[in-house]
């Protein structure tokens, strides 16, 4: 989830740039207006993925899921 200020801009920058080189090859997924605000990254190769994970993951607030009761 990103945080409730946003990202740097220089961290947003660099996902751009990040994001930009790979476009075609992956999804965005968002909900920003509710309360349960999130941004998904679907990557189309699991190398993309997990780079995208280990540089930008820091600048993320961790969700944390419920069970439905």
């Amino acid at each position: 989830m990103p945080p409730f200020a946003g990202v740097d801009e220089s961290v947003e920058e660099e996902m751009i740039e990040f994001l930009e080189q790979r476009v075609g090859t992956f999804d965005l997924y968002g909900e920003i207006e509710s309360g349960d605000a999130f941004v998904r990254y679907c990557f189309a190769r699991i190398e993309d993925a997990q780079a995208f994970h280990s540089r930008f993951a820091a600048a993320a607030h961790k969700a944390h899921f419920h069970a439905a009761s």
